[in-house]
């Protein structure tokens, strides 16, 4: 299913994602029933270890898949998987048209996500330009006061003041 979730290594669409290649199924039914013959087998005691499956999504009847890796920057950002209930369905074109969709699939996701990625930034760059403003506020009233007392100060303090800066500015 989309979205589905699938352990690296497990069936075909976590081996592609382990290997970053394509693969081609053309006759799944068989090998299922080979494992099934397999498992048939193996005595009592191993069999029960085997009897928990991994459920995989996808088809249930599934005869055909094609499953390619969708890389950005050699980056696996998922895989994306094509089946059919019927054998051996899928040819070269078909690879190659799902191999395109796969890219740019891959491409619409990153670029997704970097827009994302966007946003919250913006967002955390508005809240500190916000903050700032507020702060600037704050600072330019505390100037106003400060300028203000020493306005209203008595002059010996301001002639004093005026003393300082001529002896530094000399």
């Amino acid at each position: 299913g989309i979205g589905a979730s699938v352990q690296l290594g497990v069936g075909v669409i976590g081996i592609v994602a382990k290997k970053k290649k394509m693969m081609r199924m053309a006759n799944l039914g068989i090998q299922r029933s080979y494992m099934n013959a397999i498992k048939n087998q193996i005595n009592p005691k191993e069999k029960k270890k085997l009897s928990d499956e991994v459920e995989l999504p996808g088809l249930k009847n599934v005869e055909s898949q094609v499953a390619i890796p969708m890389l950005f920057n050699n980056e696996l950002i998922g895989v994306l998987s094509v089946e059919s209930e019927k054998v051996n369905i899928f040819n070269n074109s078909d690879e190659l048209l799902i191999g395109i969709l796969a890219n740019q699939t891959a491409n619409a996701l990153q670029n997704a996500k970097l827009y994302q990625l966007e946003q919250k930034r913006k967002i955390e760059l508005n809240k500190a330009y916000s903050e700032l403003e507020m702060l600037n506020t704050t600072i330019e009233k505390k100037v106003d006061e400060l300028v203000e007392a020493i306005k209203s100060a008595p002059r010996k303090v301001i002639l004093f003041i005026d003393e300082l800066h001529t002896i530094g500015a000399s």
